[in-house]
């Protein structure tokens, strides 16, 4: 199928590794210009690298997006890279681990500051443009756990609802402009930050060093799912790329799922 992504310049914040990359990956592919953007230079210089050696189009722009001077940097890296931005993919984000009386009040809001903060300035410096035109996309990355929160890591969860909240009201805030605004919400994805998570847990319940064996307990004890799988960047990347093309122009202010059917509410 084709995705009419063709010219089309995306901005995928948190590209560098993970789910993000494979998102940057995939829009390449499918003939979007794509700006990597990453904290780290050579994480960042490794993925663009990557995307021109299979012979699609992509520029990088290194900085921490939650940090007001280096946002304006990214912004500026991405408008010179191609001109502008038509699709803005809100992925970067961090899950530090703590719970309720572990974590102190500087650690929740310094998070929301990371994965509340970043998307309100992202969102701030490329939306109106996009509107001029009459024509973006917008989609923020959330969670299982912003509608279904756990005892475990609740400043996490708590940014991750807002992000879905974020998502419905901008929607709103932009009916009529051609610019559709939607969430994909992750079940648990094995990537290289959530590998070490799946390495503890199969320490302690003595699963193995099997990556197999580890992945089918994680995916019937931890967090199980129908699916009886562990996500892959990629199944995250698929949602994404229908989302932020012209087929999904009536879908706007949804968050969609992408958790092999764990979330246990509808």
């Amino acid at each position: 199928m084709d995705l009419q992504l063709s010219g089309k310049r995306a901005l995928v914040t948190g590209s560098s590794s993970g789910i993000g990359e494979a998102i940057a990956k995939l829009l390449a592919a499918e003939g979007a210009l794509v700006v990597v953007q990453g904290r780290r230079a050579a994480e960042v210089e490794r993925v663009v690298g990557e995307i021109k050696e299979v012979g699609h189009i992509a520029a990088g722009a290194v900085g921490d997006v939650s940090r007001p001077g280096e946002a304006e940097q990214v912004v500026h890296a991405a408008l010179a890279a191609f001109g502008g931005v038509d699709i803005l993919i809100n992925n970067a984000g961090a899950a530090p681990l703590a719970g309720w009386f572990d974590g102190s009040p500087e650690l929740w809001r310094d998070l929301y500051e990371q994965n509340v903060g970043s998307v309100v300035r992202m969102v701030q410096a490329f939306v109106p443009a996009m509107r001029e035109r009459g024509w973006g996309r917008v989609v923020n990355l959330g969670s299982i756990v912003a509608d279904a929160p756990r005892n475990a890591n609740p400043h996490y969860t708590a940014t991750k609802a807002a992000n879905v909240n974020q998502t419905v009201s901008l929607a709103k805030e932009l009916a009529g402009t051609g610019i559709t605004v939607n969430s994909v919400s992750p079940g648990l994805i094995r990537t290289p930050a959530t590998e070490p998570w799946m390495q503890g847990w199969a320490k302690q319940h003595n699963w193995g060093d099997d990556w197999d064996v580890i992945e089918r307990n994680v995916a019937t004890h931890i967090v199980p799912n129908p699916s009886a799988r562990m996500g892959r960047p990629g199944d995250i990347a698929y949602a994404v790329a229908f989302l932020v093309s012209p087929l999904a122009s009536f879908i706007n202010g949804a968050n969609i799922r992408v958790d092999g059917g764990g979330n246990p509410t509808i």
